[in-house]
């Protein structure tokens, strides 16, 4: 396993020589503003897309939808990458939505995913002591519906279709060099303790 700790840099790597991108859930644009300027065509969908500012210049396109609701057409088969950038588990059935994208999904495209990991050290030592306290942004973020592990992350993906190639542990960005090389060097011998969350890139089984 690989670890990282810059999310949005880690996840422009994985989609390696994908040329057209899907974000979806693109938030505040943050996976645009990673990705090398120019060399990829990147589009966006999101509930509300006001959160983009001046970030929406970096988009091809973009549209103001739910991904939820079966109304909606989504063209998932246009393109060599489906991003999920920390968006799956503020959805009601993200397994749906995957299963959705894997049905459209062309044979060689790559699905992204990143998610955060419940089961960090600093989750645990609250429930030991009694604590579980939802905040504004972060694991314990409050509009979380659903909250993984390490494996439940793995099953969420695997049960809709796929077939997960690379899986990355984030480490926490920290304040001091020192500080962040003791968790990297933790995050690698105990991911599912000290990554913050994890990175995973994955094919369609059918393409196998």
């Amino acid at each position: 396993m690989q670890t990282s700790s810059s999310k949005y840099d880690l996840l422009a790597q994985l989609t390696g020589t994908a040329q057209t991108l899907l974000d979806v859930g693109c938030g505040g644009g943050e996976l645009s503003q990673a990705l090398p300027q120019g060399e990829q065509v990147i589009d966006g969908i999101d509930i509300s897309l006001e959160r983009l500012g001046d970030r929406r210049i970096l988009y091809s396109n973009l549209r103001e939808i739910d991904v939820e609701d079966p109304s909606n057409t989504i063209p998932y088969g246009d393109y060599d990458a489906l991003i999920f950038a920390d968006v799956l588990e503020h959805l009601q059935h993200p397994k749906k939505v995957l299963a959705k994208a894997f049905a459209q999904m062309k044979d060689n495209a790559t699905l992204i995913v990143s998610l955060p990991n419940v089961a960090f050290w600093t989750n645990r030592l609250g429930l030991m002591r009694g604590r579980w306290d939802y905040q504004d942004e972060g694991i314990l973020d409050r509009t979380h519906l659903h909250f993984y592990t390490r494996q439940t992350a793995r099953e969420l993906i695997q049960e809709a279709g796929f077939v997960i190639e690379t899986e990355i542990a984030e480490v926490p960005i920290l304040s001091t060099a020192i500080k962040q090389n003791i968790f990297s060097q933790a995050t690698t011998l105990w991911p599912e303790m000290f990554a913050i969350g994890f990175a995973f890139k994955a094919r369609l089984s059918r393409s196998i």
